[in-house]
């Protein structure tokens, strides 16, 4: 019993959120850091990659908090794809280090690129074209 409070005590005291900064000359993160440097820093530097396509944009960015959130290294790169007209996204992946959030971009830029060419081969070329009326 001893064992298990000993441990509950320790978890209590360790921080359940880590927030970064982002050196911009090395690409690095730097962290954990106390929230109001962190919180300073997010207004100003966020953006690692951005990608537009034909109906969509990629885009990879230094997130700040931990999104990992204490279990294993920290997430502190995330990249999305959102479509233009609603915003929504279509697509997310978090990374650990900025080398991995750039190849991580590149493959979701490859991955939308090449499904959109396929849809637009596949499309009907009119529009009535396929559908079919009861």
């Amino acid at each position: 019993m001893k064992s298990f409070v000993k441990s509950f005590v320790k978890s209590m005291t360790r921080p359940l959120v880590s927030w970064y900064i982002y050196d911009l000359e090395t690409g690095e993160p730097i962290g954990p850091v106390p929230v109001q440097e962190a919180s300073c820093f997010r207004k100003k530097h966020y953006r690692v990659a951005l990608t537009e396509l034909h109906a969509c944009y990629v885009s990879t960015v230094f997130l700040s908090l931990d999104h990992q959130f204490g279990k294993g290294p920290p997430l502190i790169f995330e990249t999305m794809v959102f479509t233009y007209d609603s915003r929504d996204e279509l697509d997310v992946a978090r990374y650990t280090t900025r080398d991995e959030a750039l190849e991580g971009h590149k493959r979701m830029v490859e991955r939308y690129t090449h499904d959109l060419e396929r849809l637009a081969a596949e499309a009907p070329t009119h529009p009535t074209e396929g559908a079919s009326h009861g």
